[in-house]
């Protein structure tokens, strides 16, 4: 089979003709699919190197879009635009689009939905939506203050509108998790896949290191992540704050970067928190992330939204208990009080009676980081990575 994917994530390419990204979302799901005879990827590419290095299989070939500048002019916006058309009619008309049996549009925004539109009902060609979560939630939770928000959440609600049309009339969408099933599930003829593929089995931590891992003392708190306001972080210093008051001897570490780091740091600096949490900035996806991991004993998240979280998944591979809110597709990775434990948003007792259960109760830990385990061998790439292409045959 031949497969085309327009992809909405910017790739980069050094001098050495070596490609790399800065997120690589679910990129590397889709270089998994060796049993394709060809995938076409249709990105922007830009010079230089970004913080994850890509291996590109060779049944994938890349094809660069015009890039957009750092500092843009309005006269240059304009040349890009009609360059960035120009370069997809020339895409559309490809030989190669054409031998295509079918097309991936990965994520929601607009470019992919006038693609949809064009392939619909002009086209007539297949096509599938490729996304990560619902992006109206991560919206709703970053607020609509200013007229910059206020114009990006109507841009997303006309995204969801024409979505649910275009799911309607029989269109595919392959998502990590269960979210956008709950949100999309009720449209008559909806075919909305989870696919559950989160890691590569070279993330897992190895049977010998989880049987160590059981043995540790619990000192650490970890979180990985965007530091944005969906992400709840601030309800998490207050969590951890009242945590210390029967624990003192814990740590808190915070891995990643984004718009409230300052405020974060300035509220630990407070004498509640002051010497207690970390902020160690962004770290690539690879072995210095997975680092953090083995170094802690208890990962945390507080999202008031979710996708399907990879890190989630790369926690339990690592032999790290999850404790994380109840909220998008993280219940449908995490069977509480099984694999993982949840707690509802801004819930501060439960958030406390979760970690203290792991802390005081050795056996309980155990237990989780066992099953943690055994969950995560099943998300791999390879044990999942024939299910979008027994759907697409079908």
């Amino acid at each position: 089979m031949w497969l085309t994917i327009f992809l909405n994530r910017e790739l980069y390419l050094d001098q050495d003709g070596n490609y790399s990204c800065r997120y690589i979302n679910l990129i590397d799901y889709v270089f998994s699919l060796r049993s394709m005879e060809r995938i076409d990827l249709i990105t922007t590419v830009e010079k230089g190197r970004g913080p994850l290095v890509l291996t590109v299989p060779p049944h994938v070939r890349i094809h660069a879009l015009p890039i957009k500048p750092r500092k843009p002019t309005l006269g240059y916006r304009v040349r890009l635009g009609g360059s960035v058309i120009f370069s997809l009619i020339r895409c559309l008309r490809s030989r190669w689009m054409n031998r295509s049996q079918s097309v991936g549009l990965f994520g929601m925004v607009g470019a992919n939905m006038l693609l949809a539109c064009y392939f619909s009902f002009v086209k007539r060609k297949k096509f599938f939506f490729l996304l990560r979560g619902n992006r109206v939630a991560t919206v709703a939770a970053g607020g609509t203050k200013g007229v910059f928000r206020k114009f990006k959440a109507l841009r997303v609600w006309t995204y969801d509108r024409l979505l649910r049309f275009l799911i309607g009339r029989g269109s595919m969408i392959f998502t990590q998790g269960a979210g956008l099933l709950e949100l999309y599930g009720s449209i008559p003829g909806a075919r909305i896949i989870p696919l559950n593929a989160m890691i590569s089995t070279t993330t897992l931590a190895g049977e010998e290191k989880i049987q160590r891992r059981l043995e540790e003392p619990v000192r650490k708190l970890l979180f990985v992540g965007r530091l944005a306001p969906e992400k709840g972080l601030f309800f998490l210093l207050d969590g951890f704050s009242g945590l210390l008051e029967k624990q003192p001897g814990l740590e808190l570490h915070l891995v990643g970067d984004g718009p409230l780091k300052e405020e974060l740091e300035e509220r630990a600096r407070s004498p509640e928190l002051l010497g207690k949490v970390f902020f160690h900035g962004f770290v690539p996806h690879g072995e210095n992330l997975f680092d953090y991991f083995d170094q802690c004993q208890v990962f945390v998240m507080s999202s008031y939204t979710e996708g399907l979280p990879r890190v989630i998944v790369e926690a339990m591979a690592r032999g790290v208990p999850v404790v994380a809110t109840r909220v998008g597709g993280i219940p449908h990775l995490i069977r509480n009080g099984e694999n993982g434990l949840l707690y509802e948003p801004d819930d501060k007792p439960e958030f406390c009676s979760a970690l203290l259960g792991l802390l005081d109760n050795s056996k309980t830990r155990t237990d989780i980081i066992i099953a943690g385990y055994d969950s995560a061998k099943e998300m791999t790439f390879e044990k999942r990575g024939q299910v979008m292409l027994e759907h697409l045959n079908n």
